[in-house]
């Protein structure tokens, strides 16, 4: 059996910078370690530790250079195919290179990929972490703000029902003010005050809104959604296709990127999965998505109001994309989390002013269209139901495309 043993020689005349001090190689019996080889202590491992990868092709390349500058003196060779000592000095030096070339190919080139692989790794799992950060940073932000703006809101409605307690006891006194006196004037400039904040807040929003909106699905839109439908016949059971569904595509994020945001961050939360759109008989105006789950039958609002999803901060309605057929709006003011498809043009009902009689008041949120599935609603919402009937459609899942 062949060992080695360690006894140091100089290569400084080497032609391998790494060669420094190397061992060279004598024959004897099997040592004590009970291997042929070094262990890993002597390739510079720690306490025993594996050794680096530097450290073991630096410490293989200068085992094979002592082994071949032994054989040289000897006047022999060890040929690389039969693993026999030979004695001919022509073909010394090129079986000598072989074996070396050899021995630091075996080791460089497998770990050449996995460094490239480890670096690019690394690069991007920083970069996702420093995009969850800034997710999270500006998902506080965005929430903080919601609050200053609800609190806003309410004293405001607070202050406008005080005006008019206050309006109807002075008329009731006979100590009406009038608009030229004094506190008259000084309450106007107050409401002023406070709704130019509430509009300054709303801007500040929406702003906020369409930047999470570009940097989670990029600045080019329009953005789009598919979301797969489960029907049941009157008896509960499943009915229709496997890929039943429709896609909407969201409105132009300039125009309402509140509540495009806010609907995506239900998406993405996977908030409707498992609940279901309610459709009242022929004559509705809508098909309703609401918080039930289509297998329990249970409310499941509270997974909307823990995930802070339960409501949008304040009605975000743009006359330039009305409430027509087929288009998609929060339910209520300031609306959500419940959001319906109109199945006729409701562009009046649902606009400014028309919910609450007498107030000025901000239409519903319309924020995306049917673009393709409009069939397949037209067999849900037009077929042979009873008037009175309630129709439920579950809702499979919702998924940005």
């Amino acid at each position: 059996m062949v060992i080695v043993r360690r006894s140091k020689i100089n290569c400084a005349s080497s032609p391998l910078p790494m060669c420094r001090n190397v061992s060279t190689a004598s024959y004897g019996r099997r040592g004590s370690e009970g291997s042929i080889f070094p262990g890993y202590s002597d390739l510079g491992g720690n306490n025993g530790a594996p050794p680096s990868y530097n450290s073991v092709a630096t410490r293989t390349a200068q085992l094979f250079y002592a082994l071949s500058r032994f054989c040289s003196s000897k006047g022999q060779v060890l040929s690389p195919l039969s693993g026999r000592f030979s004695s001919s000095k022509a073909t010394n030096s090129v079986i000598n290179k072989k074996l070396l070339f050899l021995a630091i190919g075996f080791f460089l080139l497998p770990w050449v990929p996995y460094y490239r692989v480890s670096n690019e790794l690394q690069s991007s799992l920083k970069a996702a972490t420093s995009l969850k950060e800034q997710h999270v940073e500006a998902s506080d932000k965005l929430n903080f703000e919601n609050d200053r703006t609800k609190t806003l809101e309410n004293s405001s409605i607070e202050l406008e029902r005080d005006n008019k307690r206050l309006i109807h006891d002075l008329r009731e006194s006979g100590n009406m003010l009038v608009p030229d006196d004094s506190n008259y004037q000084e309450l106007e400039k107050i409401e002023d005050r406070l709704l130019d904040r509430i509009d300054g807040l709303q801007r500040h929003i929406q702003d906020s809104s369409k930047n999470n909106v570009k940097k989670k699905y990029g600045a080019e839109g329009p953005y789009r959604v598919e979301v797969n439908l489960q029907r049941y016949d009157e008896k509960g059971k499943p009915i229709g296709r496997e890929d039943d569904k429709i896609v909407i595509e969201l409105a132009p994020l300039d125009l309402m990127p509140h509540a495009i945001d806010h609907f995506l961050q239900m998406v993405s939360k996977q908030l409707w999965d498992g609940l279901a759109f309610v459709h009242r008989d022929i004559h509705s105006h809508v098909m309703q998505a609401t918080p039930l789950d289509v297998k329990t039958g249970k409310r499941a609002l509270s997974r909307f109001e823990e995930a802070g999803l339960g409501k949008l901060s304040f009605s975000e309605y743009s006359p330039d994309y009305p409430h027509e057929a087929y288009t998609v709006g929060f339910a209520g003011r300031p609306g959500g989390p419940d959001f319906y498809i109109n199945t006729v043009d409701n562009s009046v009902s649902h606009g400014p002013g028309e919910m609450f009689k007498g107030e000025v008041d901000e239409g519903e949120s319309c924020f995306g269209k049917v673009v393709e599935g409009q069939r397949l609603l037209d067999s849900i919402l037009f077929n042979d139901e009873k008037s009175g009937s309630i129709r439920v459609v579950g809702i499979k899942n919702i998924r940005v495309i």
